[in-house]
């Protein structure tokens, strides 16, 4: 008997624990619903405001990917990119750092480039020199636009300036060469792959006289 007694009271102990166990997972599932219901709700409401929003869309604009960014900040970003790409580098570092800024030119200025970077990477890697670019910034304008389109049909524009090209051996200037440098630069579209929205249809550098004449100078 007394094991009977035993048995029913664990059963009856399972009953109530069972029972307690279901009222809980019924509140939680009121409760998740409740949730739902509310997120349901939101989601909703955000949508519509979404889609009513007021947009302004620019006259006989083009589909593509913008940033809001002006074109003359763009610009100067990418005349800034460019310049210290090519002019501000170590002997281990200029092979990649074209390697990444040629990306930017057009298919005639990539053809008509890659002598010249060549050879320039080989005598960089060859006499260990490393370079920094100090452009002055008085000298650089604002870009002019040019009456004629680029060879990918966008606008070109010109930008020119004068900068100080140091060529160092260790921590020592060894050489210093003032420069005019121009750009001509035609205007693409702004993408994931070119956030500057240029490419590079000309490059060219004039070493000036008269400036830098007392700094100390390596052989050529």
């Amino acid at each position: 008997m007394e094991f009977v007694a035993r048995a029913g009271y664990a059963i009856d102990r399972a009953h109530r624990l069972t029972g307690f166990f279901m009222i809980i997972s019924v509140v939680l599932a009121f409760a998740l619903v409740m949730t739902l219901q509310n997120n349901s709700a939101l989601n909703r409401e955000l949508t519509r405001l979404r889609n009513e929003a007021p947009v302004y869309v620019v006259p006989d604009s083009i589909a593509g990917f913008y940033e809001p960014r002006s074109k003359d900040m763009l610009l100067t970003s990418f005349v800034d990119y460019v310049a210290k790409m090519l002019n501000e580098y170590t002997p281990t570092s200029l092979q990649q750092q074209y390697n990444e800024v040629r990306q930017f030119f057009t298919p005639a200025t990539q053809i008509l480039a890659e002598k010249h970077f060549a050879d320039q990477i080989k005598k960089v890697q060859s006499d260990e020199r490393a370079a920094v670019l100090v452009i002055e910034r008085n000298t650089l304008k604002n870009p002019v636009k040019l009456d004629k389109k680029g060879d990918m049909g966008g606008d070109l524009y010109e930008v020119k300036f004068n900068a100080l090209r140091q060529e160092m051996l260790g921590n020592t200037v060894v050489d210093q060469t003032p420069l005019e440098i121009t750009l001509w630069l035609e205007q693409s579209f702004v993408s994931k792959t070119n956030p500057f929205g240029f490419l590079v249809a000309k490059y060219s550098e004039r070493q000036l006289a008269g400036l830098g004449d007392n700094a100390p100078r390596g052989k050529k």
